[in-house]
């Protein structure tokens, strides 16, 4: 049987961990880790007037073959139930080293664009929110942990670039942390 957490997706979800939990702790939000084994999200985050926001963090990359990116059904399910149960909303961020960003936005906002398919549920990037662009060492560190075939990019245009006012240059231009 193998160890979950020496699964290279599991090491690659971790980084993208970390990135946000830099992210989230420098907007000034204290953040608590559920802990070792199966949790419904990531951190539960209280900024400083007392909001408690539950966060999930996604590390892959968009899809190719559109300007979305999605999230399981089941997990759907999860976070609306969750969400309802601890009367606080959830948030979705997404580490992607192929748009070279990590985006994100709160559930209950990007329901109402919501598609789904196959078990899946798809959200447009037009809706997310930039955090912050990554490093190239983040990137590099994120594709060496990856089993995704890159060539299906190579004629992707990436979405986030700073003519779509969302920038490049590494600003939270717009971004509302949770």
């Amino acid at each position: 049987m193998t160890d979950f957490k020496a699964l290279q997706t599991t090491q690659k979800g971790d980084i993208g961990e970390r990135i946000v939990l830099g992210l989230l702790k420098g907007w000034g939000f204290r953040v608590y880790h559920p802990g070792e084994g199966s949790h419904p999200v990531d951190f539960l985050a209280i900024d400083r007037a007392g909001q408690l926001t539950a966060i999930d963090v996604k590390t892959y990359p968009r899809l190719f073959s559109r300007d979305q990116t999605g999230i399981d059904l089941a997990d759907y399910r999860s976070y609306t139930r969750l969400s309802k149960t601890l009367q606080a909303p959830v948030k979705l961020f997404f580490v992607d080293e192929v748009e070279r960003t990590v985006y994100g936005q709160r559930l209950d906002e990007l329901s109402h664009y919501r598609t789904e398919r196959n078990g899946k549920v798809y959200f447009p990037l037009s809706q997310m929110v930039v955090a912050k662009s990554l490093t190239d060492a983040e990137v590099m560190e994120l594709t060496t942990l990856s089993n995704v075939n890159y060539s299906n990019y190579n004629t992707v245009p990436r979405y986030f670039t700073s003519s779509t006012g969302t920038g490049e240059d590494g600003g939270v231009r717009g971004c509302n942390p949770c």
